[in-house]
C-alpha cells in the first residue's frame, strides 16, 4: 500500500492537514518574496565544533531534550503558524532597544523569546555571529562557522543577533528590522494523536502535546510516546527547509536578498515543498544556537569550558571536584608551566543545568540533561 510518508515529517504534516492546517507560504503567509528571500538568507543550520582534540580529557555529556520543539514552543511558532494571516512588521527601533539591553538573564527568561521572532540587516564589525566561508579553497563549497565578522550588510535571526550581544557584549549595527505577526486564527479541527491523545489545535500547542505525550501515556505506550516526540523533531524544523532537489538545468528567476531580481542557469533547482517556510527554519536553528550560546556564557562565567559541541549537546571538561588538567594550548597553568584547562566539578555543572530550568516547559524532566 502506498502511504506517501516519506519521514516522520510527512507523517506529522499529515496530522497537521487533518486539522485542516493551511501551509504558511502556500496560504497564510503575506511575506513579499523579499522578505521571505531575506529570511532564507539568514538560514545556517545547526553549531557543530571541536575545541579539544587528540587530547583525552575527562568530560560530561550535556544535552538539550528536544531543542528545536522547545525553540518552536518558546518562540511562539503555534498561534503563528494557526494564524489566519501571517504578516511581517517592521519593528527596527523596538529591536534596536531590545537588542541593546538585552542580557544572559533575560535569555534564561522564557518571556523574552516570543520578541525574537524576526530578522534584521546587520553591518557586521566583528560581531559574534555565524557566517559562510571557503575553509579549504574555492574549489569546495561555503560553509557555516561562528565567529567574529566583517564585510557587507547581511541578513541575521534575532536569536543569533542576541548570541552575539551575550557572547561579546557588544551591540551590533542594525540598519533594519522586521518581526512576524500573526492576524486572525484559522477554524481548525481536534485530531487523536495516535488514537489515543486528544489535541485541540484551539488550545494546545503541537510541540509541547507530542513532546509530553509519554508522560501522558505512560510506560505502557512508551513507543508511542517516542514515536510523537520524533514527530515533534521533524515537524519543528525539517519540513519548513524541504526543497526537492531536480534532475536536470533550468532557466530560474529569484529575489537576491536586497531584493533584486535576478536570472540565470541553474543546475538541479531546487523546489519549495508547500510546507517549506524560510522563517521558521531560519528561526528554530537560530534559537538552538541561542540556548548553545547561553550555556557557553555560563561556562565562561564559571571559568569552564567545552571539548565540542553539536547542535544540542556538549562534552563539558567536569570531573567530581573539578580543577586544572594539563591540556597543550590551554588558557591555565599547572605549578610547574605546563598548559591547562580548567573542569568544572559535577555539582558546579549542575548548577549550570539548573539555570535552563525556567525555559523548561516540561515538570518531572530536565531541559539540559
Amino acid at each position: 500500500m502506498r502511504t506517501g510518508a516519506y519521514s516522520p515529517a510527512s507523517i506529522g504534516l499529515g496530522y497537521f492537514e487533518h486539522t485542516g492546517l493551511c501551509p504558511p507560504r502556500a496560504g497564510t503567509s503575506a511575506l513579499s518574496d523579499q522578505r521571505t528571500a531575506q529570511a532564507q538568507a539568514a538560514f545556517y543550520g545547526q553549531r557543530a565544533e571541536a575545541r579539544i582534540r587528540h587530547v583525552p580529557v575527562p568530560v560530561a555529556l550535556v544535552d538539550f531534550s528536544s531543542q528545536y520543539p522547545v525553540v518552536a514552543h518558546l518562540l511562539g511558532f503555534w498561534p503563528l503558524l494557526t494564524a489566519e494571516r501571517i504578516e511581517a512588521r517592521e519593528a527596527s527601533a523596538e529591536i534596536g532597544a531590545l537588542i541593546e539591553r538585552v542580557t544572559l538573564d533575560d535569555v534564561l527568561d522564557p518571556a523574552t523569546w516570543p520578541a525574537l521572532v524576526g530578522f534584521a540587516l546587520v553591518e557586521p564589525d566583528g560581531d559574534w555571529l555565524p557566517r559562510r566561508a571557503y575553509f579549504s579553497g574555492s574549489a569546495d563549497v561555503p560553509r557555516s562557522s561562528l565567529g567574529p565578522t566583517w564585510g557587507r550588510p547581511g541578513w541575521w535571526a534575532l536569536p543569533d543577533l542576541v548570541a552575539a550581544k551575550v557572547a561579546t557584549g557588544k551591540v551590533p549595527r542594525l540598519i533594519e528590522a522586521w518581526v512576524l505577526v500573526g492576524k486572525g486564527r484559522q477554524a481548525l479541527r481536534k485530531v487523536r494523536l495516535g488514537g489515543r491523545l486528544s489535541f485541540d489545535p484551539a488550545v494546545d500547542d503541537w510541540w509541547l502535546a507530542l513532546v509530553g505525550a509519554r508522560h501522558h501515556l505512560g510506560d505502557a505506550h512508551d513507543q508511542l510516546g517516542q514515536g510523537l516526540k520524533t514527530l515533534a523533531n521533524a515537524t519543528a524544523y525539517g519540513c519548513w527547509e524541504r526543497h526537492d532537489r531536480g534532475d536536470q538545468v533550468a532557466k530560474m528567476s529569484y529575489v537576491r536578498p536586497d531584493g533584486r531580481r535576478c536570472s540565470g542557469q541553474v543546475e538541479h533547482p531546487e523546489t519549495p515543498h508547500r510546507w517549506t517556510f524560510p522563517p521558521f527554519a531560519s528561526l528554530v536553528t537560530a534559537g538552538g544556537r541561542l540556548l548553545m550560546g547561553a550555556l557557553e556564557a555560563l561556562l565562561s562565567e564559571g571559568r569552564g569550558c567545552w571539548a565540542s559541541a553539536n547542535t544540542d549537546s556538549a562534552t563539558v571538561l567536569a570531573t567530581r571536584t573539578g580543577g586544572l588538567m594539563a591540556c597543550p594550548g590551554g588558557p591555565h597553568h599547572l605549578d610547574d608551566g605546563t598548559e591547562a584547562v580548567r573542569a568544572l566539578s559535577w555539582a558546579d555543572l549542575d548548577a549550570i543545568r539548573a539555570c535552563f530550568e525556567r525555559l523548561n516547559p516540561w515538570a518531572g524532566r530536565d531541559l539540559l540533561k
